[in-house]
């Protein structure tokens, strides 16, 4: 039976390297701007769709006047 002791695991995690180490943090920082992205992107979209809400109602109280 292969069983994986706490020793093989400590052994794993002290094999990286800072090379590793460095890609790790460096894909954690692409993912916060890509998250980051994406809400400023969703707050736009609303933004843009509120105004068009403003618009088609000025126009729509215009039209009636």
């Amino acid at each position: 039976m292969n069983s994986i002791n706490c020793r093989d695991i400590v052994n794993i995690r002290n094999d990286c390297t800072d090379i590793e180490q460095i890609t790790r943090i460096f894909i954690l920082i692409i993912g916060i701007l890509a998250i980051i992205d994406i809400l400023c992107r969703l707050i736009m979209i609303h933004g843009i769709q509120d105004r068009f809400k403003m618009i088609l109602k000025s126009e729509y109280f215009n039209k009636e006047v």
